[in-house]
């Protein structure tokens, strides 16, 4: 995920206020046509926010060129599943147009909106989406592993009794930073930072135990297949860890 001209920072700073964890994801995906019905298009987007007591999702689909007044199926592909999962039916509008507007909270949202799905739940663990006819057979698809634009923000609070530690990622289409600060450490020590199993950075702490890792990517969807980000002591004992949203 992150390339080997990566840099590292060393900062020396009073313990920080690390204040609320946040998560913001946002993607938008153009549908593909599988060339059962030639005319159908759309587009999809969810997005997650997530800071303090807030936690709001949305799932918006928009297609038309579909069969006036047919049934449809959608069904969805999530969290490294292998098989898709029936979400919901519907049946094309009378110009061949649907628009399907899910959000998190509530039975009904008032303006189209209803009730996000459990299977959808959360919305940033959605993979993928396909819209099927009444044969069983793909019309439209979307992959939101690989979406034409992203948003994603994450600050987590990774402290624990002896270390102080902060985790932020940012990531959009074109770039991704993700940047770990500890203090707490081993003075003069070598640490490193896992994306997973991989290491993708190292450093040494300060004369006062504190370290600053950044490494950056020119593949940001990179960081969707993320699972887990580590801090490892020279030994690759987990200093402190945490499995991502």
């Amino acid at each position: 995920m992150v390339s080997g001209a990566a840099t590292v920072a060393m900062t020396v700073m009073a313990t920080p206020n690390f204040g609320t964890d946040v998560f913001h994801y946002t993607v938008s995906a153009t549908v593909t046509n599988e060339g059962i019905e030639p005319n159908a298009s759309g587009s999809v987007a969810a997005s997650l926010k997530q800071q303090g007591n807030a936690d709001i999702q949305k799932l918006d689909i928009d297609v038309k060129g579909l069969t006036p007044g047919a049934p449809y199926e959608l069904e969805a592909l999530v969290d490294g599943d292998t098989n898709f999962v029936v979400v919901a039916d519907f049946t094309a509008a009378a110009d061949g147009s649907v628009s399907l507007h899910y959000q998190s909270a509530g039975n009904s949202q008032g303006n189209g909106k209803k009730q996000l799905p459990a299977e959808l739940n959360p919305v940033n663990q959605i993979q993928g989406l396909v819209i099927l006819n009444t044969n069983e057979q793909p019309v439209l698809a979307a992959d939101l592993s690989a979406p034409h634009k992203l948003d994603y923000l994450l600050k987590s609070n990774l402290s624990t009794d002896d270390i102080s530690a902060m985790l932020m990622i940012q990531a959009n289409a074109n770039h991704a930073t993700v940047r770990l600060m500890a203090s707490g450490l081993v003075t003069n020590s070598v640490y490193s930072l896992a994306l997973d199993d991989a290491v993708v950075q190292t450093g040494t702490s300060s004369s006062k135990g504190k370290l600053t890792l950044t490494a950056t990517s020119s593949s940001p969807l990179d960081i969707l297949s993320v699972n887990t980000v580590s801090l490892l002591d020279s030994s690759t004992n987990i200093v402190v860890s945490t499995t991502l949203p």
